[in-house]
């Protein structure tokens, strides 16, 4: 729920994220926020990324182009 509320407050300028190679299904899909939906899609942009044994580790900029 912080990150959710962070985003509705306009306080966040990047995201990491890393990505594993693991595959799951069934049930309800996980979100990376939680709370009121944003009012419009922001964008990302990708600043770098690091591939290490099949993972990705990625790190987005919020904001246009």
């Amino acid at each position: 729920m912080l990150f959710g509320s962070l985003l509705e407050e306009d306080l966040v300028d990047e995201l990491f994220l890393s990505l594993s190679p693991t595959l799951a299904g069934g049930g309800t899909s996980p979100t990376i926020t939680s709370g009121t939906e944003l009012p419009a899609l922001r964008g990302l942009r990708l600043s770098w990324l690091l591939e290490r044994e099949n993972f990705l580790y990625l790190r987005y900029l919020l904001g246009p182009e």
